[in-house]
């Protein structure tokens, strides 16, 4: 593996250690501020509306800044929202949707070019070989940072050594610094540019329009479940640490359930897969509904973890070989045209799914949004099964 390659995974390293500061905590910050969810909803809602436009910018900024700077700025100005939230005094639903905002913006240009630089350094074996490696240690951080910060973050309250609000100010810190030292590692790496980017898809396809119908109604409940297992753990009156606790706990049943997938499941099991998925999270909302309390509010996200790792990765692996065929005779420069379509969609249904949420609550309350809006969401899941047979199909035929 290559000097370059492997600055880039401990870049992501550093990344990974900042990031539930971002998110995760961001929402039991915000929850504290306002004393509810209105705050934590506005903030993602944010993130989903910067990101389409953070890919639009960058792909007009890589035909004049080399992909190393654009990704430098992505990663280290990530935490400018978070930092601004912490430190503010303001804290209105339209201050904390510019917060939120302006994380996505400067997400959408790590993210873009991260992929783009892992595509650049990697070849053949390496590739494998990187993804591997780059697995093995978004699951180990995943399940080691968040229990560390969540009772860092709570044990100032309860020995009264520290309080909560220094607890943030001094975590953010922190993340601000790791995404620095994270930037830094790539910024000073030489290797050759990517160059122009397309930015719109051209060929109109069947083919296409299933992989965006998978796209749109997959990420309806995923805009939803950005900040629904933190509202549920956070309503029923858990605090930091247990939050981070439970992270942790969710990260290692998302990855054994992903193993699992991994070695077992083939093509011809993926349809039947996701209809056994849905229909354990329509039972298991509905637990919810009929009795809404800690225990059937935690049986749903035992649900949840153990099958959402599983059907992100069925339903975007056969997105991304509807992209294969999609970019077959096209110039090289179309595939990012691709991956910001893919954003438009995976962030519509994000936004429908958050603004319908906001809505049922906005007539009603929190408790009985986060009864309703969820199955809505999970019953138009089963309308993946049209787009991905048809996918699914196609694959099968090329092979």
């Amino acid at each position: 593996m290559g000097i370059n390659l492997q600055r880039l995974m401990l870049s992501y390293i550093f990344y990974l250690m900042a990031r539930p500061l971002l998110d995760v905590f961001m929402s039991a910050f915000l929850w504290r501020q306002a004393n509810g969810a209105i705050l934590v909803i506005m903030y993602y809602l944010g993130w989903v509306l910067g990101l389409p436009v953070g890919f639009l910018i960058n792909g007009f900024l890589l035909k004049k800044i080399h992909v190393k700077n654009l990704y430098f700025f992505g990663v280290v100005f990530q935490g400018a929202g978070a930092a601004l939230a912490v430190f503010s005094t303001v804290f209105s639903p339209f201050s904390i949707l510019s917060y939120g905002f302006l994380f996505g913006l400067t997400a959408s240009f790590f993210w873009a070019n991260k992929n783009s630089l892992s595509y650049l350094l990697s070849k053949g074996k390496d590739r494998m070989y990187y993804n591997s490696i780059e697995s093995s240690l978004r699951l180990v951080v995943g399940v080691v940072v968040p229990v560390i910060v969540g009772w860092f973050l709570a044990l100032g309250e309860t020995i009264s050594f520290y309080s909560v609000a220094s607890a943030y100010k001094i975590m953010i810190v922190i993340a601000l610094f790791l995404l620095f030292v994270s930037g830094l590692l790539m910024k000073f790496s030489a290797f050759e540019d990517i160059g122009s980017a397309q930015l719109w898809v051209t060929k109109k396809s069947k083919n296409w329009s299933m992989a965006r119908a998978i796209n749109f109604i997959y990420s309806c409940l995923m805009g939803i479940n950005l900040f629904y297992p933190a509202l549920l753990i956070l309503n029923f009156g858990a605090k930091e640490g247990l939050l981070g606790t439970l992270q942790s706990v969710m990260q290692l049943l998302a990855a054994g359930s992903l193993y699992i997938a991994g070695r077992k499941m083939k093509d011809g099991h993926v349809l039947r897969f996701m209809n056994v998925a849905h229909l354990l999270y329509l039972i298991t909302m509905s637990l919810l509904l009929w009795q809404f309390s800690w225990l059937f509010g935690l049986v749903y996200l035992m649900t949840q973890i153990i099958l959402e790792s599983v059907r992100w990765t069925n339903s975007y692996t056969l997105v991304m070989s509807a992209m294969d065929e999609e970019l077959k005779g096209q110039n090289e420069h179309a595939g990012y045209a691709y991956v910001f379509d893919n954003e438009i969609f995976f962030n519509l249904g994000r936004a429908v799914g958050i603004l319908s949420f906001l809505s049922v609550m906005a007539f009603s309350n929190l408790e009985f949004a986060m009864r309703w809006a969820p199955p809505i969401f999970i019953l138009l899941q089963f309308f993946l099964y049209w787009p991905m047979k048809y996918l699914l199909e196609r694959k099968a035929k090329r092979i």
